[in-house]
């Protein structure tokens, strides 16, 4: 059997509905896709379309969300140059600097540990909306509580990321400790 068809659909309807049950109104713009390209050609719940227009997220071909950033080298920060204080970057683990004494002063040198990345405010203020996005797919949607309950760019400091590099199969787990305003991922 075959597990699709072309037919016509009454779009407005569907949306109507779907706004009707998040509880919210219209959005100005929903952005779709001109094919399926799964196996069975089942296409997502639209509230799901409508929350990301919600949150100003557009989706990859894959249907993921991504920010892109081009990686760069660092070794070495102080907390005043990533824009956290030193009372968080103690509750994140650095409680000394490179030369071992103890963390107190935002102008002491530390050493990047090891998965721990500095990202762009841009990017940070991209994953509060994105994180906002599945807080409420999970409590619109799914009926489940909200997971991240993210509502600054602080809020990001001490969760786990996952970085691509183009062309690859594998993803590379890192931690947020910090921002930049560098369009620069460290």
């Amino acid at each position: 059997t075959k597990s699709y068809e072309k037919r016509a659909v009454d779009l407005k309807g569907f949306l109507t509905e779907a706004c009707r049950k998040l509880n919210l109104p219209m959005p100005d713009i929903v952005k779709g896709v001109k094919g399926l390209s799964n196996e069975t050609k089942t296409a997502e719940i639209l509230e799901k379309g409508i929350l990301r227009s919600r949150y100003d997220l557009s989706v990859f071909k894959d249907g993921t969300l991504r920010f892109d950033a081009t990686n760069a080298p660092l070794t070495h920060f102080k907390a005043n140059e990533i824009g956290v204080s030193v009372e968080k970057l103690r509750l994140l683990g650095y409680l000394h600097d490179y030369k071992g004494e103890p963390l107190k002063d935002s102008q002491q040198i530390c050493e990047l540990k090891v998965q721990d990345v500095i990202i762009p405010l841009k990017c940070a203020e991209y994953f509060v909306r994105a994180t906002n996005f599945l807080d409420d797919l999970l409590e619109r949607i799914f009926g489940l509580p909200a997971f991240y309950n993210v509502k600054h760019v602080e809020d990001l400091l001490g969760h786990i990321i996952l970085g691509l590099a183009p062309h690859t199969s594998v993803g590379i787990l890192g931690r947020i400790i910090g921002f930049t305003d560098l369009n620069v991922c460290f």
